[in-house]
């Protein structure tokens, strides 16, 4: 793991404020971490629809690059058999393919699947 120094060296416009964290690429031996005897989080990453939707809206501006203000949420669904979320945006004006579906683990937050739909 890291040590909790910042590391600002990349800061182009000389706004430490906005880079208060390094960045590294390594391997992470989370097995390791599981058995290091720290504690660990163990209830549900997304554990109700409100913060299935802020997670899906996140996924949506920064992974996805999509104008967040052009969409709403349609629906959202759980999946208690499964333990996932479903969180329906569609494009907020008439068109072909904008709809799009980001479905979430209820335990861990992954993002299980993408799809741009009608």
């Amino acid at each position: 793991m890291t040590s909790c120094e910042t590391d600002n060296s990349d800061d182009v416009l000389n706004n430490s404020s906005d880079l208060s964290y390094s960045y590294g690429t390594e391997s992470i031996d989370i097995e390791g971490i599981k058995n290091s005897g720290e504690t660990l989080f163990d209830s549900d990453v997304i554990p109700n629809k409100d913060i299935a939707v802020e997670y899906a809206k996140i996924i949506m501006s920064g992974t996805l690059k999509k104008d967040i203000n052009n969409y709403k949420v349609i629906d959202v669904v759980f999946d208690k058999n499964q333990g996932i979320w479903n969180v329906n945006f569609c494009i907020d004006r008439d068109t072909i393919g904008g709809n799009i579906d980001i479905i979430l683990s209820q335990k861990t937050g992954e993002v299980k699947l993408i799809c741009f739909g009608e």
